[in-house]
């Protein structure tokens, strides 16, 4: 739900390329809504606050009934200025957790109180779209550990380092979107303490990609803005920069003859081909076994053996000049 007049603020998005403007195949990132599913509400809030059109409840609960008619589960709502003057969200949105308490409602004071229209009504909108989602499973997380005698409290990570109870973690899913590689960051942070280092670049590999950070003194750096596909999301996040590939992305040859790793990932099943789980495409880790850099009968505190010859074999499929070792 928006302003009417700016139903397609987040059709039009804007017009900038970033770092693709050299690009001759460039895409404009998909919008995250379908543009019936955007509808429009009579009120106007000034750039000041200043109430310009007052909000017409009536018709907006007119609105509102379309979209239960389609079934929604969540709904979005973004009116201008609301950074400035959040009176008009407000009140929508208590008319609509009063008439319909089954649907999620997301208001953009609430997740991103900030200027920039677009950039507020993408971050709101995601946040309506992934919401239920990570409600619905954080609740079963949190009711599957009391069943089994936990009494703490339940926190979730959130991408800025930080924690929030779970009950908030279905009203800021936004603020999760890269909570896993801030908390490679934390713990790397912790451990430094630990062992008395002040200055330090963590180095964090998943199984697609590897992403770095800087801590100077021990305090990681945030940005205010991240960018997931291409839209723009405003939730404080930890300064990472991803460097590379991850120890399951898949290695080949393309079509030009030249040597290629990644995006595409062998995952944790099968995974890399030297974990014996049916993996038949070389990885990086299978690279990393076959340089020896990872020892193959204490891999995983000894409890797991990696297959050598199996990698080995794996990186010569690749028909590289010097064998696998060179591949590798």
């Amino acid at each position: 739900l928006t302003t009417a007049g700016f139903r397609d603020v987040v059709i039009l998005g804007r017009a900038d390329r970033d770092h693709d403007i050299y690009n001759m195949r460039y895409v404009h990132p998909e919008p995250p809504i379908r543009r019936g599913m955007i509808r429009e509400v009579r009120e106007r809030m000034g750039p000041d606050g200043s109430v310009i059109e007052a909000l017409d409840l009536d018709r907006a609960w007119q609105e509102v009934e379309a979209f239960l008619r389609q079934g929604v589960d969540g709904i979005a709502i973004s009116l201008l200025h609301a950074y400035a003057n959040p009176a008009h969200e407000r009140a929508l949105a208590a008319m609509i957790r009063e008439r319909a308490p089954q649907v999620a409602v997301f208001a953009s004071h609430e997740v991103s109180p900030e200027f920039r229209e677009y950039e507020r009504s993408v971050t709101t909108v995601v946040n309506a779209f992934v919401g239920p989602a990570v409600k619905a499973y954080v609740d079963r997380l949190d009711a599957g550990l009391r069943e089994r005698g936990y009494g703490g409290v339940l926190r979730i990570m959130q991408s800025n380092g930080g924690v929030m109870p779970a009950r908030a973690a279905g009203d800021n899913a936004v603020r999760m979107l890269l909570s896993g590689p801030a908390a490679g960051v934390r713990a790397a942070i912790w451990f430094a303490a630990r062992n008395g280092i002040r200055d330090i670049i963590t180095l964090d590999m998943g199984g697609t990609s590897t992403d770095v950070a800087i801590a100077p003194g021990l305090v990681a750096s945030t940005v205010a803005e991240l960018k997931i596909d291409g839209l723009p999301i405003r939730t404080a996040v930890i300064d990472m920069g991803t460097i590379g590939a991850g120890g399951g992305s898949i290695a080949a040859i393309d079509r030009g003859g030249f040597l290629s790793v990644g995006p595409e990932s062998a995952g944790a099943l099968p995974g890399p081909v030297c974990y014996g789980r049916g993996g038949e495409r070389p990885t990086v880790t299978d690279a990393q076994v076959v340089a020896g850099l990872l020892q193959p009968d204490n891999f995983f505190g000894g409890r797991m053996t990696l297959a050598v010859d199996a990698a080995r074999d794996a990186l010569a499929g690749l028909r590289l000049p010097g064998g696998p070792e060179a591949a590798a």
